[in-house]
């Protein structure tokens, strides 16, 4: 059946834990249906859809998706949002419908080996065609990218977009602080892009260093077998825990400025 009750990370909770204990059982299935979620909720904008999927994912939910970017001037999904669903279900390895530009619902069926790839590392390209923002894919990628085996992500879009994070925010905070939670994530940037340029992608590869030789997958019985992973909670226990009371005191202060070079063809300085 359908579930609805409670928030999605409530509900993925609650499915993680009844794996666990039917895993114990030699058990294969849960009583875990179907998740439905509005994606006009609060803000209503593409994160929503990007969170879901990737919960779904690493749950093995099944998971609809309806009224996406309803309350948007251009309501459903833009270039950037389908790129980053086509990347979540080719790295998870699931079946996706609806997926399309302009459509307002996704639905999203994990496969029962639950590994992209047959399980073997692999190199993945998600291009838009767009300045769509590449961390709004490496948001959606990195949680899967710490379950699945995976090579290399190569991301391609705008670096530098105006109401999104840029990738340098990405390479000087959000790398960092996962490398401190024991998951080292290399960024390298290839070229760069504004949103008010025209011509080439940007483009960005990432590659990503899971904090066990097995990923966050348990090996053994039930929930935790190379058939059907399953990243169980034990796994994810495995990360390194973050003292944020004690943030220390800055060591150094560094500032830099891009420019996109305008009409004129000058430099940034």
């Amino acid at each position: 059946g359908v579930v609805t009750t409670g928030t999605f990370p409530q509900r993925a909770g609650r499915c993680m834990a009844a794996m666990e204990v039917e895993s114990a059982s030699a058990s294969t299935s849960t009583s875990c249906g179907e998740v439905e979620i509005d994606g006009a909720q609060l803000e209503g904008g593409g994160q929503i859809m990007r969170l879901s999927l990737g919960l779904s994912l690493l749950t093995r939910r099944p998971v609809r998706i309806h009224s996406i970017r309803k309350s948007r001037p251009k309501p459903g999904l833009a270039r950037q949002h389908l790129s980053g669903a086509m990347l979540l279900a080719d790295m998870g390895g699931a079946e996706i419908s609806h997926a399309e530009v302009g459509s307002t619902e996704l639905t999203l069926n994990p496969t029962p080996s639950g590994r992209g790839g047959g399980g073997q590392p692999r190199t993945l390209v998600a291009d838009p065609g767009t300045a769509g923002a590449i961390t709004l894919l490496l948001q959606a990628a990195l949680p899967l990218a710490l379950a699945f085996p995976l090579e290399t992500l190569v991301l391609r879009g705008g670096t530098n977009v105006n109401f999104s994070p840029s990738i340098d925010y990405a390479l000087l905070a959000h790398a960092p602080l996962l490398e401190r939670f024991g998951v080292p994530a290399h960024l390298a940037v290839v070229a760069r892009r504004f949103n008010s340029q025209h011509g080439e992608q940007g483009e960005v590869q990432v590659s990503v260093t899971p904090p066990t030789p097995t990923s966050m997958v348990e090996e053994g019985g039930g929930g935790g077998s190379s058939d059907g992973a399953v990243p169980s909670q034990a796994a994810i226990r495995r990360l390194t825990p973050l003292v944020l009371d004690d943030p220390g005191a800055p060591a150094i202060l560094e500032g830099v400025l891009f420019g996109s070079g305008g009409s004129g063809g000058g430099r940034g300085g």
